[in-house]
């Protein structure tokens, strides 16, 4: 894999790292959807035509009603060092995208989870 292939990975990764940090805070009962994976699909379709991934971030969680979501700095640096092919996956690979972040969606609850119950979880040293 070259470097550009390498840090397309990673850009993908980031960015479904923060679609699911977002998914897992939805208030599902407040909106009360058929389809959250559509709901959440158009939401992140439309947010995505922001001019940066900051206001990206803002926009998808205001239309998805979810508070500030606790994303570290370096994601949103990285993903706006990479602006043009992350908001491009955004707009032209939404449903894609979309499907790597609820692949983290578990993995996060399951370390959200053990947090609380203060155990260490992958990534505490």
């Amino acid at each position: 894999m070259d470097e550009k292939e390498h840090k397309e990975k990673e850009v993908e990764a980031k960015l479904a790292y923060i679609l699911a940090s977002v998914y897992i805070r939805i208030p599902w009962r407040k909106i009360g959807v058929k389809s959250a994976h559509t709901f959440f699909i158009e939401r992140v379709r439309a947010a995505s035509r922001a001019s940066n991934i900051r206001e990206f971030i803002e926009s998808l969680e205001k239309k998805v009603e979810v508070p500030i979501a606790q994303i570290e700095t370096q994601y949103i640096d990285l993903l706006e060092e990479n602006r043009p092919y992350a908001l491009n996956v955004l707009r032209k690979e939404t449903n894609y995208i979309v499907m790597l972040a609820l692949e983290n969606v578990d993995k996060l609850r399951e370390s959200k989870k053990l947090a609380e119950q203060g155990q260490a979880t992958l990534g505490d040293d």
